[in-house]
């Protein structure tokens, strides 16, 4: 058995390590700028676009800049996947659990976290608006107007959408934007958190009002995957409406007690 951790440990390592190692210089533009100049001396076109590129949805232009994208995506999945692999190793090895049920709703949990994050892409009815969202927040951290009421760059003219819609929590995205991270990186990591806090939230309430955590765990994988709430995420990009649906469980709870 140990020598069976072991090499799965290793094995994890082994290509976790060069998938970290590539998300980090992909990532940072000072990082990014630097491999290209030890490449080739000085930055080329094509180098930049090969291993630096925002890769910003919104500026994507010519075929090559999706192809680009798409290779980027499927980097993106298989760290999340060899995340989530890490994950499960520290919950089946590692930790020290008090009860064995603590330890099945810990990977229960993380298991739904991976089939309900699994169809989040770039694509989405209103995916453009939250993105210009997310990189004028950007924009405004950089510049030092926090808060923003007025997104300078939305449909040209600039538009005054923070005033009347919510955004605190899109500083999240906003501020690893402003960091460096790209766009469609950070839009993938929050639609991710939003999915780890409606299982999260979904667990603890039906946990309080039932006291079972057999009963919890099916409420919180019928609603994790919830074919409406997937529709909202993956397919509408109705990033509000999922935000929403995360806390209706905790508002139940509340009328029920």
């Amino acid at each position: 058995m140990n020598n069976m951790k072991k090499k799965y440990l290793f094995l994890a390592l082994a290509a976790l390590i060069p998938a970290v190692l590539f998300s980090v210089v992909i990532s940072f533009p000072s990082i990014r700028q630097t491999v290209v100049l030890f490449l080739c001396g000085a930055p080329t076109r094509f180098l930049e676009s090969m291993i630096g590129r925002s890769f910003n949805p919104l500026t994507l232009a010519t075929k090559w800049d999706r192809i680009l994208e798409l290779i980027m995506n499927i980097v993106l999945g298989i760290i999340f996947l060899l995340a989530l692999s890490v994950i499960l190793y520290i919950e089946l090895f590692v930790i020290k659990f008090k009860q064995n049920g603590d330890r099945t709703t810990a990977v229960c949990i993380t298991v739904l976290l991976f089939f309900s994050s699994m169809g989040i892409g770039m694509m989405g009815h209103d995916i453009v608006f939250h993105l210009q969202r997310i990189e004028d927040l950007a924009c405004a951290i950089h510049a030092g107007e926090i808060p923003t009421h007025f997104n300078y760059t939305m449909a040209l003219a600039g538009n005054g959408t923070s005033i009347i819609y919510p955004e605190l929590f899109l500083y999240i995205p906003a501020v690893l934007r402003a960091l460096g991270l790209p766009l469609n990186l950070v839009y993938k990591l929050f639609c991710i958190l939003i999915n780890a806090a409606t299982l999260l939230i979904a667990y603890y309430s039906m946990k309080r009002i039932t006291r079972s955590r057999y009963i919890a765990l099916i409420f919180c994988a019928l609603y994790s995957l919830c074919l409406y709430r997937l529709i909202n995420i993956n397919l509408r990009a109705a990033v509000g409406e999922a935000l929403g649906m995360a806390f209706v469980p905790l508002a139940i709870t509340g009328i029920y007690q």
